[in-house]
Formats: C-alpha cells, structure tokens, sequence
C-alpha cells in the first residue's frame, strides 16, 4: 500500500511541474536579449557567455600515422536509391504536417503577457522615410492581430512614428510569454508518432 502511495505522490509531483509555465523574455533596446526562466533557473539564451578557450592539442610526433576514417554513403541518397522520390515527397508532407499542427497547438496554450512595440523609422530621405514607415505599419500591425487571433495576447501596446526629423531609426521591442511544459510534452508525443507513422509509409515505397 505504501508504494502505491509513494507511485501517485511522484506523479503527482511530475503534474505539478509540467504544469508550471516556462517563461520568455525578448528584449531590444539597442541590445538584443533573450532570457528562458523555469522555476528558479534562468538561462540566458543570447547573448551567449564567453566560450572557455579549448587547450591546444600536442603537436603529432614524427612517423605516427593517422588512422583514416572509412568514408560511409550518405543516408539520404541511399534513401532515396532504395525508395525513389516519391518517399522523400512523403517524408516531407509528413514534416509540413507536423510543423502546421505542432505550431497551431502550441499557439492556443501560448499566453503572450506583455508586447510592446516602439518605433521612430528614419529612412535616407523623407520619400524613403514615408516609404519604410509604411512598410513597417504593413508588417506589424497584422502580425499583432494574427497574435491576437491565433494566440492569447493579454496586453500589447504598439507606437510606430515617422522619424522625419531624427537621424536615426529607434527601436525598442519587449515580449514576455510563458507556456505549460505539459502542453510542449503533448504536442512532442503527437509529433514523435505522426513522424514514425509518415517514415512507415515512406519506406513501404520502392523506387
């Protein structure tokens, strides 16, 4: 009995964890930045830490011979010899499948809490500043309302000017966002199974 207990406790304790969300910060003010948070670990994803600088190898000593690594046919064209074109064609509809519905599931458990746009666009003279600041207008605006469609965007605030009388093109962009790790485990086991599903099918064929 006590090991039933001990069973539902840690799945329990497993739920409670994929259920608390994974934060993301994106910030640019001149600098850009990214910041995972998940619980009481952040991690910087850019701009990266300096890398260790690797410890330089020994010189080889004379009349030591080097052992030459057996070159192997590459996978992918063996693939395609042993079952033609019309399987990769496959291969990839099953990828564009799962990239569409891995992302459209995602999107309905992605909270976006806090987007903000600023923007002052300069161009090289006011006809190209009148120009890139319509483009940019054309750009953002209907990605905010395919964020507000397809995503849960609580606060957005956007502020998007002609800079006619600056010198130079000011930007400052914040979005922070969070979802259940749960939601991420879900749509994996559904990608991993549409996936050995479309390779069943693709090797079935023969070229």
């Amino acid at each position: 009995m006590i090991g039933y207990y001990i069973f539902f406790g840690i799945l329990l304790f497993l739920v409670l964890i994929l259920c608390i969300p994974i934060h993301i910060n994106i910030t640019y003010n001149g600098q850009f930045s990214v910041v995972v948070r998940y619980l009481f670990i952040k991690y910087t994803v850019y701009p990266m830490p300096p890398k260790k600088e690797k410890k330089k190898k020994a010189p080889e000593k004379e009349g030591e011979k080097k052992v030459e690594k057996e070159k192997k046919e590459n996978p992918a064209l063996k693939f395609v010899k042993e079952h033609g074109i019309d399987a990769v064609i496959e291969l990839l509809r099953t990828l564009l499948d799962i990239l569409g519905r891995s992302a459209d599931i995602s999107a309905r458990h992605f909270v976006i809490s806090k987007l903000v746009i600023n923007a002052i666009i300069v161009g090289s003279d006011s006809a190209d500043t009148a120009m890139k600041y319509a483009y940019a207008c054309s750009t953002i605006y209907p990605m905010i309302t395919l964020l507000q469609t397809r995503s849960r965007l609580k606060k957005h605030s956007e502020d998007i000017s002609a800079g006619f009388l600056f010198e130079k093109s000011i930007i400052e962009f914040v979005f922070d966002s969070r979802i259940r790790p749960v939601w991420l485990g879900a749509v994996g086991i559904d990608a991993v199974f549409r996936l050995i599903a479309g390779f069943i099918r693709a090797y079935r064929m023969k070229a």
